[in-house]
This record gives C-alpha cells, sequence and structure tokens, in this order.
C-alpha cells in the first residue's frame, strides 16, 4: 500500500506566499491586459498563465513543499524448524511403551476404523491450557496486588483492573466446568472405560467441581462485591492471592492424574487395539527416531507444514554439530522432507543446539520470527547450555517449541561411559581405574569387563548392574609390563538386542616412567598452601621435589638450608625439570635472565609451569616482567581497590564444562558425585583479582558468590580462578587462590592430595617436543578424539641458532599404517615468538598419524624429525544417554514462553503458534525546492515566454 502526502516544510511561509501570489497575481493580469491589446489574442493569454505559471513556482520555492510517499509492505513472519539428525536420532525406540506406540500409529494415521487412542486426551489438552491461563490470572492479580500496596492506582484505573480480573475469573470458572461435563461424557460413554479408570476419573471431576464451586466462585464473589472493592486491605489483596495459588496448585495436580489415567487407559488399548492392525507395531519399532521425524513432517495425515506454511514463511534446518539447511517442498502430491544423517560421521556424535540457533536466530531482528520448533530427543551435549539459551530467545520475544523425538524409556543398550584412571605412574607401580558402566535394560544381570592391551587381557572383573539403576562401577587394578606408553582398551560384551555395539569399549592410556618426575617448586615465605602442597609432594613416591624459600621466616635449620640453596641460575639447569612451581615470590629475587629462563622453561623447552596466586606479587607484580606474556590473564589494575570488595563469606568454586571431563579435577569417579564434592568445598576466602582473561585461556574452575545452582553456566558473577594457556611448546597451569589447603577440613588429604597430584601428573603428562638443536616440533596434546583439530607448533633457528622468522614451514600429516599421507598444512609464524610457528590439521578421523616438517633446505636434518599423535572414536555421550530427556525441553519451553509437544502431538503445533504478520514501512521524500525537476519546469517556463514575448515584438 502506498500513501502519498503532501507537506510544507516552511510552514510560516504559506499565508505570505499566499498573499504575495494574489497581489502579484493581479499585477500580473492587469499588466497583461495592457500588452495583450498589443499583440494577438491568444498569445496574451498564454503569455499571462506563463507568468502564472512561474509565480506558482516561486510559491513552492517559499513553502519548500515535500511530497511524502510513505509504502506499507505487509509480510509473513518467519517460523523456523529444526530436525535433530545427530546419531542418538539414528536409532529405534524399540522398549518403548505400548501406549506410546499407540499414539504415534494413531497421529500417523496407521490405525484402522474403530482403532484410537483414549478419548480423554482432549479434556486432557484442554485442562493443560486451562492450567496455563489459571498461572497467567494468578501472575497478573500478584502485580496488581504490589501496585496496590504502593497505593499509585487511580480509581478509573484499579476498577478497569478489577473488572478484567473478573471476566478472566469467569472464563476460568466456564472452561473449567466444560472440562468436567467432558469427562463425564467420557466416563460414561461408549466403549465404556476400564472399572479402574471410570473410578479414578470421578475422583478428578471431583476435585475440578471443588475447584470451581469452593474457590473460583468465591473469588468470582469476592471481586463483584461493591463493599470489598470499596475496601481493597492488604489482607484481602493476600486472601486472593491465596485462592488463586490453591487454584494452580489443585489445577496441576489433578492435570497429573488426569495424564496417569491417559496413559494408563491408552496402555489398556494398545493390548488389544494393535493387534487389531497387523505390522503397525514392527513399523513403529523398526523407525528410528530420525525416520518418525521425517515421516510426521511429510506425512499428509498430520498436515503440519502446509498449515504452517499459511501464516508463515517456513525455514528448515537439520543440525548436529552444525546446522544446515533441510530440503522441504510442498507438491501437490505432497510434502516432500530430505532428513538424513549428517555427511561425517564425527558431525553426528555431538548435538549442539546453540549452534543451530545462532545460524537460524541469531541475526533476526526482534518481531520478525514467530518462533523455532525443534524436533529432538534433547541430549544436547555440545556448546552452550541451551536453558540459558532459550532465557535468551525467550526474552527476545522468539519462543522455542520443543517436540520429543524418542522414548523416556531407553533401549536396551551397554556402553562404557568413562574410565577414571592415572595418566602417568612409575614403573612398578600399579594402575587402578574406576570404570563407569551403562547397561540400560539389563538390570539385575551379570558381565565381564575387560582389560585389553594389543587384543591380549590385562585383566578381568565381573560385576552385576544394581536393581533399579542403569549404571554400575567396576574397579580394576593391574600392574603396565614395561615402561613407555601403554594404550588399553576396556571392553564389554556386546548384548542381544543391543542399539548399539560401537560403544561397548573405550580406550585409554597410561604412561610408565622409568624415573621420578623432577619438580622445582619455589615460593616466598612459608604459607599454608606451600606447606602442604611442599608436604605432599615429598610424600608422593613418584616425585623427586626440589623446593626452597627466598623468605623462609623460620629458625629452622632445613628451612634455612633450602632458602640459601643456589637458584637454578643456569637455562640447562632450570631445562633438567619436568614441572616448575612458581608461587609468591617477589620479582626482585629473580634477575632478568631469571625471569627469561622461566619464560624458556615453558616456550622452548616445552616443559609446564604451574603458577600460584598471592596476596602479595603473584602474579599483579609481574605485569611488567617477560612473563606476564606467559600468563593466562591479565592482573587487575588496582587489586586492593577490588579485594576490598569481597565477600566476607568467600567464594563457591564451580566447574566449568570441560573441567566436568577432565581426569584433573576428578575428585570422584561418579561425574554427578564430582560436581556435588567441589560444589561442598571449603570456600575460597581470596582470589587474585583479574582484570581480563587471555583469549587462549582455558577457564577450568571459577569462583562465584550464589548459592550452588543446579545449571552454573547461567551464573552472571563469575570469578576465574584456575586456568590453563598453551605458550610455546609448553603450557601454563595458573590457580589464582591460596586456599587449597581449606580442602583438608575435616577430610584430611583427601580431596587435596588427590588434586594435586592430578595436576602434577597432567603436567607431566604432556609430549614434550622433540627435535634438533635447530628445530622443534610438538603438538598440543598427546590423545585427540575424533573430529578434533591438531594443533602443530615448532621452533626453527638458523644455523647461528639465531630465531627464523621468514622460513617455508609446513608439516604433513601420515598415516602410521601405510605412511600415506593424509593432509598437509602449512605453519604460520607468530609474532615477536623467537622463530615459533604453528598450524592445524582441521577434524581428523580416528587413526594412528606421524607428523612430518617440510622446511627448505633443511630436509636432511628432518628426515628422522617425527612426533606420533593418537586419534582416538569421539566421546560417547551422544551414544551413552540414549533416552529422551523431556524434563529438560519441557524446561527449554518454559524458559522461551513456549510450549514442549511430544512427537504424536505435532499436528497441534500449528494451533498454538500465534500467526505472524508484520509490516516494513519505507519512507521516501521528494522535496520540490531542490529538485532538478522543478529547475527544469522553470527555465523551460522563462525560455518559452522570452522567445514569445520576442516574436511578438514586446520587451
Amino acid at each position: 500500500m502506498v500513501e502519498r502526502t503532501l507537506i510544507f516544510g516552511n510552514k510560516m511561509m504559506v499565508p505570505f506566499s499566499l498573499a504575495l501570489m494574489g497581489v502579484l497575481g493581479v499585477l500580473i493580469v492587469y499588466l497583461y491586459r495592457t500588452e495583450r491589446r498589443m499583440i494577438d489574442r491568444w498569445a496574451g493569454v498564454v503569455l499571462t498563465v506563463l507568468r502564472v505559471v512561474l509565480l506558482v513556482i516561486l510559491m513552492l520555492m517559499l513553502t519548500d513543499p515535500i511530497l511524502s510517499i510513505t509504502t506499507t509492505e505487509r509480510r509473513l513472519g518467519s517460523l523456523i524448524v529444526m530436525v535433530d539428525n545427530s546419531r542418538s536420532m539414528q536409532i529405534p525406540d524399540r522398549e518403548r511403551p505400548g501406549y506410546e506406540k499407540l499414539r504415534l500409529a494413531d497421529a500417523l494415521g496407521l490405525l484402522g476404523e474403530g482403532v484410537h487412542r483414549s478419548g480423554l486426551v482432549s479434556a486432557q489438552e484442554e485442562l493443560a491450557a486451562l492450567l496455563s491461563d489459571a498461572e497467567t490470572a494468578a501472575r497478573h492479580w500478584s502485580d496488581f496486588a504490589e501496585v496496590m500496596a504502593l497505593g499509585v492506582l487511580e480509581e478509573t484505573e484499579r476498577t478497569q483492573r478489577l473488572d478484567a480480573t473478573l471476566a478472566q475469573t469467569q472464563t476460568l470458572r466456564n472452561t473449567l466446568a466444560r472440562v468436567v461435563s467432558e469427562l463425564e461424557v467420557a466416563r460414561r460413554g461408549n466403549p465404556p472405560l476400564p472399572g479402574d479408570v471410570a473410578m479414578r476419573l470421578a475422583g478428578v471431576q471431583s476435585k475440578l467441581t471443588e475447584v470451581n464451586t469452593d474457590i473460583l466462585d468465591e473469588i468470582i464473589r469476592q471481586l463483584g462485591s461493591s463493599e470489598f472493592r470499596a475496601r481493597l486491605t492488604v489482607g484481602r489483596l493476600r486472601g486472593v492471592n491465596q485462592s488463586y495459588a490453591r487454584t494452580t496448585t489443585q489445577l496441576a495436580r489433578t492435570l497429573t492424574q488426569l495424564r496417569e489415567l491417559v496413559v494408563k487407559h491408552d496402555t489398556e488399548l494398545a493390548r488389544t487395539h494393535l493387534r487389531l492392525v497387523p505390522g503397525v507395531t514392527e513399523k513403529i519399532d523398526r523407525a528410528t527416531r530420525l525416520e518418525l521425524a521425517g515421516r510426521m513432517l511429510a506425512d499428509a495425515h498430520v498436515n503440519f507444514v502446509p498449515r504452517l506454511k499459511e501464516n508463515y514463511r517456513l525455514q528448515c534446518y537439520q543440525f548436529s554439530r552444525r546446522a544446515g539447511e533441510l530440503p522441504v517442498q510442498v507438491t501437490d502430491n505432497g510434502v516432500t522432507a530430505t532428513v538424513g544423517p549428517p555427511t561425517s560421521a564425527a558431525e553426528g556424535l555431538y548435538t549442539n543446539l546453540s549452534d543451530a540457533l545462532q545460524r537460524t536466530v541469531g541475526t533476526a531482528t526482534s518481531g520478525e520470527i514467530g518462533g523455532v520448533v525443534i524436533l529432538t530427543d534433547g541430549r544436547f551435549n555440545h556448546g552452550e547450555d541451551p536453558l540459558k539459551l532459550a532465557r535468551v530467545q525467550g526474552a527476545r520475544g522468539i519462543p522455542l517449541y520443543p517436540v520429543v523425538v524418542g522414548s523416556e524409556v531407553p533401549p536396551r543398550d551397554i556402553a562404557v561411559v568413562k574410565v577414571s584412571s592415572a595418566d602417568v605412574v612409575h614403573e612398578k607401580d600399579a594402575v587402578e581405574a574406576a570404570v563407569m558402566i551403562k547397561a540400560a535394560g539389563f538390570e539385575g544381570e551379570e558381565f565381564v569387563l575387560s582389560v585389553r592391551e594389543k587384543g591380549k587381557p590385562v585383566v578381568e572383573e565381573k560385576f552385576t548392574v544394581p536393581a533399579g539403576s542403569d549404571r554400575a562401577l567396576v574397579k580394576v587394578r593391574f600392574v603396565p609390563e614395561g615402561k613407555g606408553t601403554h594404550n588399553y582398551v576396556v571392553t564389554v560384551p556386546v548384548q542381544s538386542r543391543e542399539v548399539f555395539t560401537g560403544n561397548n569399549e573405550k580406550p585409554f592410556a597410561v604412561s610408565v616412567l622409568d624415573r621420578k618426575l623432577k619438580v622445582l617448586m619455589v615460593d616466598g615465605g612459608p604459607r599454608w598452601e606451600y606447606r602442604y602442597l611442599k608436604n605432599a609432594l615429598l610424600r608422593d613416591k613418584r616425585v623427586e621435589l626440589k623446593y626452597l624459600l627466598f623468605n623462609p621466616l623460620t629458625t629452622s635449620k632445613e628451612e634455612i638450608k633450602r632458602a640459601l640453596e643456589a637458584f637454578p641460575h643456569e637455562r640447562a639447569e632450570m631445562f633438567a625439570f619436568d614441572t616448575v612451581i612458581l608461587g609468591d615470590v617477589d620479582p626482585k629475587q629473580f634477575s632478568s635472565a631469571d625471569l627469561a629462563n622461566f619464560e624458556a622453561f615453558v616456550n622452548d623447552r616445552g616443559g609446564t609451569l604451574i603458577v600460584i596466586a598471592g596476596r602479595g606479587f603473584m602474579p599483579s607484580a609481574y605485569d611488567d616482567t617477560v612473563l606476564a606474556q606467559v600468563l593466562p590473564v591479565i592482573p587487575a589494575d588496582d587489586p586492593a581497590a577490588v579485594v576490598k570488595n569481597y565477600p566476607r563469606d568467600g567464594f563457591f568454586l564451580r566447574l566449568t564444562g570441560e573441567a566436568r571431563q577432565s581426569p584433573i579435577f576428578r575428585l570422584s569417579p561418579d561425574e554427578k558425585e564430582n560436581i556435588d564434592t567441589w560444589a561442598e568445598l571449603p570456600k575460597m576466602m581470596w582470589y587474585a583479582p583479574v582484570k581480563t582473561v587471555k583469549p587462549a585461556a582455558q577457564v577450568w574452575v571459577y569462583g562465584s558468590t550464589g548459592e550452588p545452582t543446579s545449571h552454573p553456566d547461567e551464573e552472571t558473577e563469575k570469578h576465574p580462578i584456575i586456568l590453563s594457556q598453551g605458550y610455546g611448546l609448553g603450557r601454563v597451569f595458573y590457580v589464582g587462590a591460596d586456599g587449597t589447603w581449606r580442602w583438608r577440613y575435616k577430610v584430611a588429604d583427601k580431596y587435596f592430595h588427590q588434586f594435586w597430584g592430578q595436576v602434577i601428573l597432567w603436567a607431566t603428562s604432556g609430549k614434550l617436543p622433540t627435535g634438533t638443536e635447530r628445530v622443534k616440533l610438538g603438538t598440543d596434546k598427546v590423545e585427540y578424539l575424533d573430529g578434533e583439530d591438531i594443533v602443530v607448533r615448532a621452533r626453527v633457528l638458523s644455523e647461528k641458532l639465531v630465531p627464523v622468522s621468514d622460513a617455508m614451514v609446513s608439516a604433513r600429516l601420515l598415516k602410521k599404517t601405510d605412511d600415506s599421507e593424509v593432509a598437509t598444512v602449512r605453519l604460520d609464524y607468530l609474532a615477536e615468538s623467537g622463530g615459533h610457528y604453528e598450524g592445524k590439521f582441521l577434524g581428523v578421523a580416528a587413526g594412528s598419524y606421524e607428523v612430518k616438517l617440510t622446511i627448505p633446505g633443511m630436509e636432511e636434518e628432518l628426515k628422522t624429525l617425527g612426533t606420533d599423535v593418537e586419534v582416538t572414536e569421539a566421546p560417547t555421550r551422544e551414544l551413552v544417554e540414549l533416552s529422551a530427556d523431556t524434563t529438560l525441553l519441557r524446561e527449554l519451553a518454559v524458559r522461551s514462553g513456549g510450549r514442549c509437544f511430544a512427537l504424536d502431538e505435532l499436528v497441534r503445533v500449528p494451533n498454538v503458534i500465534k500467526p505472524l504478520k508484520w509490516s516494513r514501512i519505507r519512507v521516501s521524500e521528494i522535496r520540490f525546492r531542490s529538485h532538478w525537476f522543478l529547475l527544469l519546469i522553470f527555465c523551460a517556463v522563462v525560455t518559452v515566454e522570452w522567445v514569445l514575448r520576442k516574436k511578438e515584438g514586446l520587451l
């Protein structure tokens, strides 16, 4: 639609211009009246008209007229439909209950005439909608009561709100009465309900009737009373509030009971009805979740896509690790939805809702998208916390409508979930491994777990799946044979009817050292952190510890002797250690060469530097030293000012998602117990204030002042405490607090020794870079997961051992089985790094590989230089939790303002999503005073008039 409006930019000149035009018009007519006697009559008329036109143009220039053109383009809003096509969606739910099979068959139109699901469904759906309306009414009244308590409402507005609440409550009562009537018809209908279902349904009716007569009628009576309205005391407001709360509570309980009855009735119907339609059960059992989702999208009986297209511009995607378009076509022959697994098997091992939402709605403006329908089993295992995303999308006005694909009853499956063991042990020491087994559908059965190396059994252990659980924790103990790296595989035999057979084993590696780990520990004073950590390492048989204090503050001869020991000033002496622990030392105690040795220990030698912050110097005093570039954090500008605002009762510790999967932070073999253990550790009373975390740093643990929550990722106040960062050929582990010794409270050394022991083993478990005097080669990790990127690092020196910054360095990835080349990547020089280069092999598949370097002019020196890497199967989290997570999906819907549906309820989704039609308004203006067309007319009129006057012999 186009609207045109003429406005005047200089309105003040309009009256003056009209008056001027009138005066000048009279004068022009008078003058030309005289001239017209001297020329032809028609020429006189034309000259008069032309002069009047010039007068009009003059008026237009004085009043500045503007033609405003408003174009309103009405468009349909967008609706996003996303289908999860990850690996867990590619399984059939053979163990799903009969009532679920009946509902799916009914939704797909596979049941014959007279075969149907429970008739109570419509009443259940109506009661669910009624509960939602009652909760809305309760919130509105609560808001009204708060405003009334402030005394800011005028009489008119108060009356309007009371009238609206009264009407809303009357609607609730009438709807509830209709639901009760529907239940009565169903209870007495034909075919009759089973006896126990009919009896319990009568109880549901009775409770709903009580809500109407005892609660809603009383609310209506009060709101309609003039005496009640005249005296709206706090007590009366609170009384109505409590009545609404009773209403929602009773409706929620009754809805739960009604759902149970519907399930029971459908279960009874499934036992008889499914037999009447041969082959329907087998069809449902054979179909994978992804196939069922595709059928529901394309099924003519459901008519999902065509109905949505009537009110929305439909955009369809499928997602696993990443999102991609889902081809959906609507033709006269029906709907075609090309739903399929991802192109890469590694892609399907991840379910990343955050990436999918970012790609689909991340750039959309508010009001353009009516919602997002997500067909998924809810097993999100990659990316951001989906509940946090749901809250963000809800705030943007984009509700999520999850559709649960899959059953809450998991299929029969055995999976090795996790193997917890030390990464490094000393020669002849035993390896103690805790193996978490998931055995869904095998409760009470006995199995044999075996640990194998190169196909040969190392140890076997029998275990029984406990009743009432699908988890079993199995502990094994064995002694590795010989030093070096040992690659083991934990295996549980494949059983019949398992939905997956590829998750029955899990590899793990243990490095056996024939020497003690050499650790250097340096601190300023004998603080508690230093004392307990020193004692823990001295008692560790795997560690050879050298420790010293620069300010011992003690008369102990042993401490004084340690304090007087020479610090390893020579670089070679420093490089002899595997790990260096640097505490709260005044940097003035070190020479510039000493500080450079710390940096070189990490950068060149590939060692691990463990930094423990302190209240005196670390890390703030090191901000102007060479170690500042090694640390993963940038200290606060004014630490003292920040510390003043710390809460007196301290900080809780929270693990990030990455830390929950890392062996460094595993204080319990069970993941949930481990998270609970960290939440219950004594609080940290101090941490080193941080200005910012460096981009390459990995945050493992942060501090929070809030109470522990089920979703800590949503906490807004996070203080980074434990971090790590790769630097050069080595890495840095930063502990930004000095209170881990407090973990000994009531449990002695249990958690303190375990944590620091795991940190030391992690610090020494990384593969040191290999190479020659001029070239060093290394990778950021020893072992990678299927689909991960391999980061390759190299350092190149000239013949004079000077760092080279312009070398053409490339790395080749070779399969160890046949030396075939898998990929080649160029290593880019890292600016101001002293000869360091870095590159990545992207998305490497599982296998054993060797990385070799290519540098023109150094072929002979690099001939034998290479480093091995192992890429193992991706984590089996996608293949472990196979039941649909309905609880999470319902929470997603609540937080975003949407609703959650079962797959058989997909036909109801278009009825719930409101049509979204929006307008795009574009306004353009034509300013006549400065428009070229007006100037052209002016010139044309003047020219024509002048020519005509000359022709007629006039001046």
